[in-house]
């Protein structure tokens, strides 16, 4: 009796290891490797879910435990089959499949906690769980608000999210645990787990700040607001009087630290502000997306379709607000009680409110029968999720792994303390064949999670993994190689909408152009509706030529995307090329109102003008797009030929204003000869992006002995060694005439840099170059050349100090 005793114990040892080894693994593991981190997340959790569902189908007593659920447990199995069956009949199906293996896990995941005994000393494990993962999260958490996490992530602006990927899922996973430790704190008898409790929740709440997300902030303090009027609360206070001075104490210097940091009093302020752009979004989206909720009200558009559903009711309105301008796609409703209504109906979203409601009648009996001790845990598992629950409203945290893990475990967690205290009356399963029955199902459900679940993950990690590397030797210029990681990725995940792109994109820089229609032709069966992929179909049919296929696609892409750069920058280009250049600029001005920083605009702008013959206008553009990337190097090639127009122009002028025998008199010295409407004010390429700059100019003055030029150093101090060799051009051969190199220490931003050499006589109307090349070729720090040609006649210098237009400006790209 001993032996099966210690066997059966033994086997629920081994069940609940692998859960908190799960859990564990999945708040924390993430890969840098692969395009979507959050991969490796989901192929560890769906290889934790077979150990574990193995686990309780070899243990007898989890075994019976999982057969033995009751009618309270229904709503839950009839939510998640409704949303396993939603792929049945989803509009899209190919979006739907991933979701629903997840859902499918999820599912797996959550019986298998029904079937633990939630003891006393079980629970203890669980927040000794919650405790670790706090300590470890919130340390991590703290080394990326000090700037030095070791992966490169981006694109928050600064909030922290430790290892869940994004910081509204780590705020989530806070607001969930600080209620559990503020309880366990107060109920603690011990001062050594007091202290540690109160220095992880001082870690936690910390970071629920560094975090930045509003939403849970709210959710947290609405789920706080229980513990003053909850008769059972009120022990704590009074056996922890110590503990709970404490805890006010740290809250008001946590209020303290808030004034003092005004980004983040600034962010909680804009939770109650209507116009920020958060907000304002997040109502137009709920707005939009209501005449979708109703074509579909009972049973939805199928799981994980929001993106595909979503642009086939979005308006314009939405790509007015900050970050929507840029942004090309949504992926989710920002609010999960929607994205539910939309995807499984009304009845998925009754069924949900139904768990909750029975989740909420199970903790009845849990808070009045259990120990003190077990209360503090359980009712903090409760207060977690009803602030994940008010989190919900403006967010779409549960539609993620990591918090999905959360959620459902605190529900299954709450479900069996519950019939641990009071048994179940009305079984689900209440004979043995109904019984066996189940567990056939669920063993077949693992089956389809090991036969086709782990392999589609695992073939989708590598080939997030290929996307990955084909980026970075796409950005070192390596297109081939690029293509063939991209093609190795695409057989891995033959559906993969960002390969597919991707793939599509490095086929048109390879000129594969038909290659490329097939691969955005594919997109389009998986979403009908993806952004831009019309857009890029345009822009093939725009380089094969096929202007009026072009124009359909890209009338297409405006339906979807109506807030488009690149959709306005491509229809200009074709108005271009039919040389409809008043119309072209109509788009090319609108592309400036949707993003103002755009380089292409200013340039395509300039190139109208170009055509038009109106230098000014054309020079302003050019330098417009030049203050926003000095190293724009096509900017440079439409100024040369813009110089070029302009150089012949002008020797008309001068032999005009001067003698029409072509300068055989000088200008009289006094009065010099730079008129102030050829000035051209812009940077040149950087000295670290360009080999050397030559200037090509025909003397006026009768001697030439300096050659001056002003540096721009972005208001840093550098040093530099400058080579600067001086040519004569004769019959189309260089002679050099000089040669020097000098070293310039501490140069500041607008300096003057002079070389003098010896006086080259009766230089007027000859063709000199100047060559100037930083040595060695890489500075520290960018420097720039302040190019504007000036020149001083009759006074013995030419000076590189403002670019007229009649000067020709040359450089060689490394």
């Amino acid at each position: 009796m001993n032996t099966q005793k210690t066997k059966k114990t033994m086997f629920e040892t081994m069940v609940l290891l692998a859960c908190v080894i799960l859990y564990a693994l999945v708040m924390f593991c993430f890969s840098i490797e692969a395009y979507q981190p959050v991969i490796m997340k989901h192929l560890v959790f769906y290889i934790g879910v077979i150990v574990i569902g193995l686990s309780v189908l070899l243990c007898p007593a989890n075994r019976g435990r999982l057969t033995g659920l009751s009618f309270r447990h229904l709503p839950f199995l009839l939510y998640f089959a409704l949303l396993l069956i939603s792929f049945l009949y989803s509009d899209y199906p190919r979006l739907s499949i991933g979701t629903m293996y997840s859902m499918l896990a999820l599912l797996l995941f959550f019986v298998s906690l029904l079937s633990l005994e939630i003891s006393e000393k079980n629970l203890r494990i669980f927040l000794s769980l919650i405790y670790i993962v706090s300590f470890i999260t919130g340390i991590y958490g703290f080394i990326q608000f000090w700037g030095y996490d070791p992966i490169s992530w981006q694109g928050f602006q600064g909030r922290v999210f430790s290892t869940f990927g994004h910081p509204d899922f780590y705020a989530s996973f806070l607001i969930f645990t600080i209620p559990i430790i503020v309880l366990s704190i107060l109920s603690f008898q011990r001062p050594g787990p007091k202290i540690i409790g109160v220095i992880i929740l001082a870690i936690s709440c910390s970071n629920v700040l560094f975090a930045r997300s509003r939403s849970a902030w709210i959710g947290l303090i609405i789920a706080l607001v229980p513990l003053f009027f909850l008769r059972r609360v009120r022990m704590y206070f009074q056996k922890s009087r110590m503990a709970l001075l404490v805890l006010v104490i740290m809250f008001m210097v946590f209020a303290l630290w808030i004034i003092q940091h005004r980004e983040i009093g600034a962010r909680i302020v804009s939770a109650l502000d209507l116009h920020d752009p958060s907000i304002q979004s997040r109502l137009v989206i709920y707005k939009n997306l209501f005449p979708g909720v109703m074509t579909d009200p009972f049973w939805g558009k199928g799981i994980g379709t929001f993106s595909a559903v979503f642009p086939q009711y979005q308006t314009a309105e939405l790509y007015l607000i900050p970050p929507f301008t840029t942004m090309t796609m949504l992926h989710h409703a920002h609010s999960e009680y929607i994205e539910i209504l939309l995807e499984s109906g009304l009845i998925g979203f009754l069924l949900f409110l139904a768990c909750m409601g029975v989740a909420l009648f199970s903790f009845r009996h849990i808070y009045r029968d259990d120990t003190p001790g077990n209360l503090s845990i359980t009712l903090g598992i409760m207060l977690g999720l009803f602030a994940l629950l008010v989190q919900a409203l403006t967010s779409v945290s549960l539609r993620f792994l990591s918090t999905q893990i959360i959620f459902w475990s605190g529900l299954a967690i709450v479900l069996s303390r519950s019939v641990s205290l009071q048994p179940a009356r009305h079984l689900l399963f209440p004979t043995k064949r109904w019984q066996f029955s189940f567990i056939i199902v669920f063993t077949l459900l693992l089956i389809c999670m090991a036969v086709m679940v782990v392999p589609f993950t695992l073939k989708t990690y590598q080939a997030d993994e290929l996307l990955a590397k084909s980026q970075k030797h796409d950005l070192r210029g390596d297109t081939q190689q690029s293509v063939i990681l991209l093609q190795r990725a695409l057989k891995k995940n033959p559906y993969s909408l960002d390969i597919l792109h991707s793939l599509g994109f490095a086929l048109i820089k390879q000129q594969k152009y038909d290659e490329a229609l097939s691969m955005f032709e594919q997109v389009l069966t998986v979403n009908p509706h993806y952004p831009l992929t019309h857009y890029y179909l345009g822009l093939v049919k725009y380089i094969q030529g096929d202007l009026v296929k072009a124009r359909i696609y890209l009338d297409e892409a405006r339906t979807w995307r109506p807030n488009s750069w690149q959709i306005e920058d491509l229809y200009g280009q074709i108005l271009l090329r039919e040389n409809k250049l008043d119309q072209a600029e109509q788009n090319f001005l609108r592309e400036i109102e949707i993003a103002p920083d755009q380089v292409t605009a200013y340039l395509n702008l300039g190139d109208v003008a170009l055509q038009n013959k109106d230098y000014n206008q054309a020079f302003y553009y050019f330098a417009k797009a030049l203050r926003l990337d000095p190293d724009q190097i096509d900017v440079w090639r439409f100024i040369e030929q813009a110089n070029q127009q302009k150089l012949q122009k002008n020797k008309r002028l001068k032999i005009e204003y001067f003698d029409p025998d072509g300068f055989s008199q000088l200008p009289p010295p006094e009065t010099g000869y730079c008129p102030e409407q050829w000035q051209f004010d812009s940077l040149s390429p950087s000295l670290q992006s360009i080999q050397s700059i030559s200037q090509d100019f025909e003397a006026i003055c009768d001697t030439i002995s300096s050659f001056s030029f002003q540096v721009a150093t972005r208001m840093k101090t550098v040093t530099l060694v400058l080579h600067l060799k001086l040519y004569e051009i004769v019959d189309d051969h260089v002679v050099l005439l000089h040669s020097t190199k000098q070293t310039y220490e501490h140069i500041k931003d607008a300096d003057w840099l002079t070389y003098q050499f010896d006086p080259i006589e009766r230089a007027g109307q000859r063709r000199f170059r100047v060559v100037l090349k930083a040595v060695p070729p890489h500075a520290r720090e960018p420097v720039y050349l302040w190019l504007k040609v000036k020149d001083i006649y009759a006074r013995g210098q030419i000076g590189i100090n403002e670019l007229y237009v009649g000067s020709d400006l040359r450089f060689r790209v490394k």
